[in-house]
Protein backbone atom coordinates (compact mmCIF):
# COMPACT_ATOMS: atom_id res chain seq x y z
CA UNK A 1 0.00 0.00 0.00
CA UNK A 2 1.18 3.23 -1.27
CA UNK A 3 1.58 6.65 1.05
CA UNK A 4 -0.91 8.03 -1.31
CA UNK A 5 -3.43 5.15 -0.75
CA UNK A 6 -3.83 6.28 2.53
CA UNK A 7 -5.30 9.64 1.36
CA UNK A 8 -8.12 7.49 -0.71
CA UNK A 9 -10.84 8.93 2.40
CA UNK A 10 -9.42 12.29 2.25
CA UNK A 11 -10.25 12.51 -1.49
CA UNK A 12 -13.10 10.95 -1.21
CA UNK A 13 -14.39 13.38 1.50
CA UNK A 14 -12.87 16.35 -0.23
CA UNK A 15 -10.49 17.21 2.49
CA UNK A 16 -7.09 17.47 0.43
CA UNK A 17 -5.36 20.56 -0.43
CA UNK A 18 -4.95 21.66 -4.43
CA UNK A 19 -1.31 20.23 -4.33
CA UNK A 20 -2.09 16.45 -2.91
CA UNK A 21 -4.93 16.74 -4.85
CA UNK A 22 -3.66 16.47 -8.01
CA UNK A 23 -0.66 14.23 -6.17
CA UNK A 24 -3.48 11.61 -5.56
CA UNK A 25 -5.14 12.36 -9.18
CA UNK A 26 -2.20 11.34 -10.60
CA UNK A 27 -2.11 8.48 -8.49
CA UNK A 28 -5.67 7.00 -9.49
CA UNK A 29 -4.13 6.83 -13.00
CA UNK A 30 -1.65 4.13 -12.12
CA UNK A 31 -3.09 2.54 -8.57
CA UNK A 32 -5.57 -0.10 -9.64
CA UNK A 33 -6.34 -0.65 -6.46
CA UNK A 34 -7.90 2.85 -5.52
CA UNK A 35 -9.59 3.29 -9.18
CA UNK A 36 -11.89 0.41 -8.11
CA UNK A 37 -12.79 1.78 -4.86
CA UNK A 38 -13.15 5.08 -6.77
CA UNK A 39 -15.15 3.49 -9.32
CA UNK A 40 -17.58 1.44 -6.85
CA UNK A 41 -18.22 4.00 -4.38
CA UNK A 42 -19.09 6.55 -7.48
CA UNK A 43 -21.66 4.26 -8.14
CA UNK A 44 -23.36 3.67 -5.15
CA UNK A 45 -23.68 7.27 -4.52
CA UNK A 46 -25.34 7.43 -8.37
CA UNK A 47 -27.43 4.86 -7.41
CA UNK A 48 -28.50 6.91 -4.03
CA UNK A 49 -29.36 9.91 -5.80
CA UNK A 50 -31.65 8.16 -8.58
CA UNK A 51 -33.76 6.78 -6.24
CA UNK A 52 -36.77 8.76 -5.53
CA UNK A 53 -37.84 8.19 -1.56
CA UNK A 54 -41.40 6.17 -1.24
CA UNK A 55 -44.28 8.56 -0.89
CA UNK A 56 -45.95 8.16 2.29
CA UNK A 57 -49.23 6.40 2.71
CA UNK A 58 -50.67 9.53 5.18
CA UNK A 59 -49.81 13.11 5.52
CA UNK A 60 -47.92 14.24 8.51
CA UNK A 61 -51.08 15.50 10.59
CA UNK A 62 -52.24 11.79 9.77
CA UNK A 63 -48.47 10.32 11.02
CA UNK A 64 -48.60 12.39 14.50
CA UNK A 65 -52.36 12.23 15.65
CA UNK A 66 -51.43 8.03 15.37
CA UNK A 67 -48.27 8.79 17.25
CA UNK A 68 -50.15 10.96 20.17
CA UNK A 69 -52.86 8.40 20.16
CA UNK A 70 -50.85 5.69 20.74
CA UNK A 71 -48.51 7.74 23.26
CA UNK A 72 -50.92 6.76 26.22
CA UNK A 73 -51.61 3.28 25.84
CA UNK A 74 -49.96 0.43 27.47
CA UNK A 75 -47.39 0.00 25.06
CA UNK A 76 -46.00 3.51 24.59
CA UNK A 77 -45.83 3.65 28.42
CA UNK A 78 -43.80 0.29 28.72
CA UNK A 79 -40.62 1.71 26.92
CA UNK A 80 -40.86 4.89 29.18
CA UNK A 81 -41.50 3.15 32.16
CA UNK A 82 -40.34 0.06 34.08
CA UNK A 83 -41.35 -2.93 34.40
CA UNK A 84 -43.57 -3.90 37.45
CA UNK A 85 -41.49 -7.54 38.01
CA UNK A 86 -38.07 -5.37 37.47
CA UNK A 87 -39.52 -2.26 40.61
CA UNK A 88 -40.58 -4.97 43.00
CA UNK A 89 -37.51 -6.86 42.87
CA UNK A 90 -35.65 -3.70 43.10
CA UNK A 91 -37.88 -2.62 46.08
CA UNK A 92 -37.49 -6.17 48.02
CA UNK A 93 -33.30 -6.06 47.19
CA UNK A 94 -33.52 -1.78 49.01
CA UNK A 95 -35.82 -3.19 51.97
CA UNK A 96 -33.41 -6.33 52.51
CA UNK A 97 -30.56 -3.99 52.56
CA UNK A 98 -32.16 -1.31 54.95
CA UNK A 99 -33.48 -4.33 57.12
CA UNK A 100 -29.93 -5.68 57.01
CA UNK A 101 -28.35 -2.09 58.11
CA UNK A 102 -30.70 -1.52 60.86
CA UNK A 103 -30.85 -4.92 62.68
CA UNK A 104 -26.97 -5.42 62.58
CA UNK A 105 -24.95 -4.99 65.81
CA UNK A 106 -24.22 -1.53 66.42
CA UNK A 107 -20.15 -0.95 67.34
CA UNK A 108 -19.59 2.02 69.53
CA UNK A 109 -16.48 3.01 70.11
CA UNK A 110 -15.85 3.40 73.38
CA UNK A 111 -14.35 7.47 74.70
CA UNK A 112 -12.44 8.09 77.60
CA UNK A 113 -15.37 9.14 79.55
CA UNK A 114 -16.76 5.80 79.11
CA UNK A 115 -13.72 3.75 79.67
CA UNK A 116 -13.50 5.62 83.25
CA UNK A 117 -17.41 4.59 84.15
CA UNK A 118 -16.31 1.36 83.38
CA UNK A 119 -13.29 1.20 85.76
CA UNK A 120 -15.42 2.84 88.82
CA UNK A 121 -18.21 0.57 88.12
CA UNK A 122 -15.67 -2.62 88.19
CA UNK A 123 -13.85 -0.93 90.81
CA UNK A 124 -17.43 -0.42 93.04
CA UNK A 125 -17.64 -4.63 92.02
CA UNK A 126 -14.41 -5.57 93.85
CA UNK A 127 -14.77 -3.73 96.97
CA UNK A 128 -18.12 -4.26 97.67
CA UNK A 129 -17.27 -7.41 99.76
CA UNK A 130 -14.51 -5.19 101.55
CA UNK A 131 -14.97 -2.16 104.10
CA UNK A 132 -15.13 0.79 102.53
CA UNK A 133 -13.04 3.83 103.76
CA UNK A 134 -15.71 6.44 104.77
CA UNK A 135 -14.34 9.93 104.02
CA UNK A 136 -14.83 11.70 107.02
CA UNK A 137 -16.69 15.24 107.27
CA UNK A 138 -15.25 18.54 108.53
CA UNK A 139 -16.72 18.36 111.63
CA UNK A 140 -15.09 14.34 112.58
CA UNK A 141 -11.77 15.55 111.02
CA UNK A 142 -11.53 18.89 113.50
CA UNK A 143 -12.50 16.28 117.02
CA UNK A 144 -9.79 14.09 115.16
CA UNK A 145 -7.11 16.71 115.34
CA UNK A 146 -8.14 17.67 118.98
CA UNK A 147 -7.75 14.52 119.83
CA UNK A 148 -4.03 14.31 118.90
CA UNK A 149 -4.53 12.39 115.66
CA UNK A 150 -5.04 8.94 117.05
CA UNK A 151 -6.20 6.25 114.86
CA UNK A 152 -8.74 4.20 116.17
Amino acid sequence: MNRLCKWFHRYQDGDLPPAELEQFRQHLTVCDSCRTRDYFLNNIAQAIRKRKPPEPRRGPEQISAVAFRNLHSWDALSFYWPKPAKVWIAFAAMLMLVSLLWLRPSVQESGINDQYEMLMTDSDLSVSNQNILITPTDDEIVRWLEQGGDIQ
